[in-house]
């Protein structure tokens, strides 16, 4: 595994060291780089401060599938229209379950249209989260912090909200679908629980 390093690191350099065939970049600080454009599906993030980060070009979105973000500070990021497809944010280490291990957090990101389809979000921090747009598929969000989120017309059907408090999640009603979706021990105000009803004949 590589050292970890407090000196940032740039854009180009991750980039160039990728292209070499480097995966591993575990603990790396990766604040505000822009990934525009940029493909590092496989790429291992565990641990990384990723705060600030920026990708918003919706022609050239950054490609982060099947990524190990698990850890990671991801706070303030802008991963609008990235692909997270399979992407590992989530972890059974995690402090939220009782584990002794770093939790990631993606308080305040930006991920609108972000295409989440079945990623491991399990225990994460979504706290103000704008998911609008989202592709939250299959998606496993066990026991993730979602207050104050954005769903609006996010696509969650099939999605794992066990053990989620949904109860100040933002515009659940608006959702695109929640067809399907796994609300097991999940905590909802009586307005959810009629909005969902009529959320689960949605196609």
């Amino acid at each position: 595994m590589p050292k970890t390093i407090s000196e940032p690191i740039s854009a180009e350099k991750l980039v160039k060291r990728y292209n070499a065939g480097e995966r591993d970049f575990h603990g790396l600080d990766l604040r505000g780089l822009d990934l525009s454009g940029e493909c590092l599906a496989g790429i291992n993030l565990e641990g990384a401060n990723l705060g600030d980060i920026w990708s918003e070009d919706s022609n050239h979105m950054a490609v982060l599938e099947i990524t190990n973000l698990n850890g990671a500070n991801l706070d303030g990021a802008n991963l609008r229209n990235a692909i997270l497809r399979n992407a590992r944010l989530g972890g059974p280490n995690s402090k939220y379950e009782g584990g002794d291990g770093p939790s990631t957090t993606l308080r305040g990101a930006n991920l609108e249209g972000a295409d989440l389809r079945y990623a491991d979000l399990t225990f994460v921090d979504l706290e103000n989260a704008n998911l609008r747009n989202a592709k939250l598929h299959g998606a496993n969000l066990r026991g993730a912090n979602l207050d104050y989120a954005n769903l609006e017309m996010a696509n969650i059907c099939e999605a794992d909200f066990t053990d989620v408090d949904l109860r100040f999640v933002e515009n659940l009603e608006k959702a695109k679908s929640m067809l399907d979706a796994k609300l097991f021990y999940a905590k909802l105000s009586e307005e959810q629980h009629i909005a969902i009803q009529k959320l689960h004949l949605r196609t």
